[in-house]
């Protein structure tokens, strides 16, 4: 399994999405200052995180 880490360091409250090439693309996420979220997929490669 893989798995990416990803935190808001931004000073304000975003939405982040993670686009995976080959597999399913973690949902919108919303993530205050200082939060972070873990997604975790079976195939295919990280390509980016995007906001959304």
């Amino acid at each position: 399994m893989k798995w990416v880490h990803v935190s808001n360091k931004c000073g304000k409250t975003m939405k982040v999405k993670v686009i995976i090439k080959h597999d399913y693309d973690s949902s919108c996420t919303k993530l205050r200052n200082g939060q972070y979220f873990v997604y975790y997929w079976d195939w295919g490669t990280y390509q980016r995180t995007v906001t959304c």
